[in-house]
């Protein structure tokens, strides 16, 4: 990842040149007598008379999974032609794709390929498709609802894939296949209240800080702030949204537990054991965080008192980086190697059975381009030079105050692409069948991974 290098004064000074000379030869209109003479001999019609040829306008449809307001923006864009490499005959409605949704995920996926598979028969099949976090990726990729990609990225002139970072473009491949372009990404963040660190008069989280730091601060944090013996102010708490232990595991590892492309579940791996071991350490040893009986009190619902405001530090995903109400963000701390689990937020793809593929290869490749450029976190290269000098009214969405930008160009360097936390449904399971019994103390490290790589080797080979 490099950022474009800052011109010399030689070649501002000769830009400088050649413009004033362009702009000399536009004022003067040239000094060809010969030429000009030809010209009034034979005078054209003014340019407004002159019939132009037409291209009939070729309309692309795009549904939404979660309609959103990011991709209507897009949208508008490319009709006001302001996404490079879009054919401009082309223009992008969007499309309706009936679907019911329940708030059961297998029930709620079930019904998306229903209704894809009803518009194909229909003929009414959209020729592009925004999947959002909602949705559950690696299901999504071993559907077969969708078209891979590869054979026209291969001869796509423009190389879309080398302008995306490698980490996103990792995040959407399936047994050797390019299913999708990752449009926006997502990543776990640490979240902290400064309020607690400035009252237990502890230093707030730095860049590059560490697993030492962190258990330190959350330990001063941690207080039983009435005296009656129960702690009510705890240092670090369960995240509900993923598995706050994969960061320390894909530290450990230096890769994801779950890889798509060969099959392979590392979770009983020594090194991830050794990740898994940290976070359990965390309540059992540490008791920083909420562990045993406390947490059996409350089953499932973790999310209160954990995740309310009587906690110092949560591991959350960086939803939306810039607004997290009392809390700031801080990395992840590091250990054996920095990083923080990668996971997609959004992709955009063709679905199968799409009319005219070529044509929806048209939009797709500039569109994910020019969107994923504009993302909260980005999911392409030349949008560093926008969040390290902001200042570009088109890339307003990456404006952010100043720790809040080194925190996003600290992801984008360091974070591992984890399949794992793409998955909604893969994280639901190991909540319920890990995390939680875990933190209960029901149940071992090594016998709770071996349960675990069980059931992750049978949902992505089924």
């Amino acid at each position: 990842m490099t950022i474009a290098k800052r011109l010399t004064r030689r070649e501002w000074l000769g830009r400088a040149l050649l413009g004033a000379q362009l702009l000399l030869l536009a004022a003067c209109g040239g000094d060809d007598e010969d030429d000009d003479q030809e010209a009034r001999a034979a005078p054209t019609a003014p340019q407004g008379s002159v019939p132009q040829p037409s291209k009939e306008k070729e309309i692309v449809t795009l549904a939404m999974f979660r309609r959103q307001g990011p991709m209507l923006g897009a949208i508008r864009q490319l009709n006001e032609g302001r996404v490079a490499g879009v054919p401009a005959n082309i223009e992008l409605q969007e499309a309706e794709l009936t679907f019911s949704s329940t708030g059961n995920l297998e029930a709620t996926q079930d019904a998306v390929a229903a209704a894809l598979s009803a518009s194909v028969s229909a003929g009414t099949v959209p020729d592009l498709m925004v999947f959002a976090w909602l949705a559950d990726f690696p299901w999504l990729f071993k559907s077969n609802l969708l078209q891979p990609l590869d054979r026209f990225i291969q001869n796509d002139a423009n190389q879309p894939l080398e302008q995306f970072f490698p980490q996103s473009v990792k995040l959407v491949r399936y047994q050797g296949q390019t299913m999708a372009l990752p449009t926006r990404v997502t990543a776990g963040v640490a979240q902290y209240l400064p309020d607690f660190f400035s009252q237990a008069n502890v230093a707030p989280p730095q860049l590059g800080w560490t697993r030492d730091d962190f258990v330190a601060a959350a330990k001063q944090l941690t207080q039983d702030t009435n005296g009656d013996g129960t702690v009510d102010q705890w240092g670090f708490g369960i995240s509900h949204y993923y598995a706050d232990w994969l960061p320390f595991v894909l530290q450990e590892t230096g890769k994801d537990v779950v890889d798509l492309e060969t099959g392979a579940v590392r979770l009983t791996d020594p090194a991830a054991l050794r990740g898994l071991n940290f976070w359990d350490e965390l309540g059992r040893e540490h008791k920083i965080m909420p562990y045993g009986q406390v947490i059996s009190s409350h089953p499932p619902g973790i999310r209160r008192p954990y995740r309310a405001n009587r906690t110092g530090i949560l591991f959350q995903t960086a939803f939306e980086i810039s607004s997290t109400g009392d809390r700031e963000v801080a990395s992840i701390p590091a250990g054996p190697m920095a990083g923080t689990p990668l996971m997609l937020f959004d992709v955009t793809a063709i679905p199968a059975g799409a009319r005219d593929l070529d044509l929806s290869y048209q939009v797709l490749a500039p569109l994910a381009l020019h969107f994923g450029e504009r993302s909260r976190l980005p999911t392409v290269k030349s949008s560093l030079k926008y969040i390290s000098t902001p200042g570009s009214r088109d890339h307003l969405d990456l404006l952010f105050l100043e720790h809040q930008r080194e925190v996003i160009l600290d992801i984008l360097s360091t974070a591992h692409p984890s399949y794992l936390a793409s998955s909604n449904a893969i994280n639901s399971w190991l909540l319920k069948n890990l995390t939680l019994p875990l933190a209960r103390g029901e149940i071992g490290v090594e016998q709770a991974a071996q349960q675990a790589q069980n059931w992750l080797q049978s949902y992505i080979s089924e």
